[in-house]
């Protein structure tokens, strides 16, 4: 009987073993089981959702820049297996002194199943807050990043990492014809030539120099029409019609964007 019941203990510690091996070789090798476990490519349309949604609420009378799909951070899908969160991120740019109007608007425009809320804090900027629904558990926070600026930004939960590229899209168009003038206002040709487009939206970003106020040389090259939000010796952001732009000075560089809204 002894024998009997030692073999029996050694046999269950066996199967305990066999489990635990699986569970670990499944939890670093095996297909997603629930939403929260999409790859980062997955999750990419419904971040590209919330952003077109937020900008588009955001109203014409507001120069635009989308910004790129990229890796935020590493986090723990689970205690055994790695992920990311990736974020794109997306900067409005308004009349100073309107960016809670601005945010409220946002708020206003969002689906009501986000739960969109704006709240200011005693010591710091507006910011709007959103979620939202299974299964894409993308988070939205928008807040004033400057004098008539606004920092958007859609982030994934924890998602699995896979081989995702941006697609390339075409530098061309009304959006480079206006990004082009605006560089040749300055000191020097764009160079670092990047487009970025999420439906209905396309933004052409570009770098190069200028000295002294931007605004004044920016200005003669706007289209007809052209409405100048923000005009600042380091800052020029305008709109006209489904065309808007912006030309911001940071550590000796300018960076150029110019937006069409397709």
């Amino acid at each position: 009987m002894p024998n009997r019941r030692r073999w029996l203990s050694i046999g269950i510690a066996a199967w305990i073993l066999v489990l635990a091996g699986a569970g670990v070789w499944a939890a670093r090798h095996g297909a997603a089981t629930v939403p929260e476990q999409r790859t980062a490519s997955q999750e990419r349309p419904a971040v590209d959702r919330v952003v077109r949604e937020a900008v588009t609420a955001a109203g014409p009378q507001v120069a635009v820049s989308i910004g790129g799909y990229e890796r935020l951070e590493t986090c723990r899908i689970t205690q055994a297996r790695d992920g990311v969160r990736y974020e794109r991120r997306a900067y409005l740019y308004v009349a100073p002194a309107g960016e809670r109007a601005l945010l409220d608007r946002i708020a206003a425009g969002l689906p009501g199943s986000y739960r969109p809320t704006v709240f200011a804090p005693p010591t710091s900027p507006p910011i709007l807050t959103a979620d939202t629904a299974a299964p894409d558990f993308v988070k939205v926070e928008a807040t004033r990043d400057g004098d008539g600026r606004i920092r958007l930004g859609a982030r994934t939960g924890c998602v699995q990492s896979d081989q995702w590229q941006e697609m390339e899209t075409p530098a061309d168009g009304p959006a480079r014809d206006a990004l082009d003038r605006m560089a040749a206002a300055l000191d020097g040709p764009p160079t670092d030539l990047r487009a970025v487009a999420i439906t209905r939206f396309r933004t052409i970003t570009a770098t190069t120099a200028a000295s002294g106020p931007l605004g004044d040389r920016v200005a003669k090259a706007l289209p007809a029409g052209a409405v100048v939000v923000v005009n600042q010796p380091d800052l020029v952001a305008w709109y006209a019609g489904s065309l808007s732009g912006a030309a911001e000075r940071r550590d000796g560089k300018v960076t150029v964007t110019a937006t069409e809204v397709r």
